[in-house]
């Protein structure tokens, strides 16, 4: 019709603005206001480092996309992780008071951050019955891992085993050529509350992938 509008656009465009329009300016203040230099020294510290934080990648853009997925198919969800770079120091023959040998390995944390990282609404699942976030025991996100993906998560042994079978295309799937190009595998990684553990599971493959501890030791476990 000539008169026709997109109402859904508009609606939506409207509550974007109003839900979110800025970046968050972080601030981090002493609980109690007493005399305290170092305490002041402390809280000005963390907030330039979460203004640097923000800095450091494309945030505005994680949380625009969260509003959006909120304001469309209704849920938003993003975790946080932790990305460190670590190199390997050692291991090859050094000379020491003049005698040659064998230094130790070790590794070495070469740059860290924490970064906030937007989840696709539909690779994400609350794996228990709960009325209440508190009552949530586990969660899962979804993966689609290639196999280098797969061998460089899980070692080659376990990541050679694993079927890439995440494929609609029905050319791709019957196709061996396309085997390693196109092909990835479907893999869940549920965070157990519980058990306070973190499992990899290729729905197509008969074990876990991999199984770790608690990865990041956060106060309510669940990173997100």
């Amino acid at each position: 019709a000539a008169n026709s509008f997109n109402i859904l656009w508009t609606n939506t465009e409207t509550l974007r603005q109003s839900v979110y329009n800025s970046l968050p300016q972080p601030q981090v203040k002493r609980r109690y206001q007493d005399e305290d230099p170092l305490g002041k020294a402390v809280a000005d510290v963390l907030t330039r480092s979460l203004e640097f934080s923000q800095d450091t990648y494309d945030f505005d853009a994680v949380i625009k996309g969260d509003v959006l997925s909120m304001l469309l198919p209704g849920r938003a969800v993003s975790r946080v992780r932790y990305v460190p770079d670590i190199r390997q120091i050692g291991g090859e023959d050094s000379e020491q008071d003049d005698d040659s040998q064998e230094s130790e390995s070790y590794e070495e944390i070469e740059w860290e951050q924490v970064i906030c990282e937007r989840v696709q609404w539909d690779d994400f699942r609350i794996l228990s019955a709960a009325k209440t976030w508190d009552e949530v025991g586990a969660i899962a996100f979804r993966h689609r891992f290639t196999r280098e993906d797969c061998c460089e998560k899980f070692g080659d042994e376990i990541g050679d085993a694993i079927p890439l079978d995440a494929v609609e295309d029905e050319d791709v799937k019957k196709s061996k050529d396309a085997q390693d190009l196109f092909k990835t595998a479907e893999v869940w990684e549920i965070w157990d509350k519980d058990e306070k553990q973190v499992i990899w599971i290729c729905p197509t493959y008969a074990k876990p992938c991999k199984t770790q501890g608690d990865p990041m030791g956060l106060s309510g476990f669940f990173p997100i």
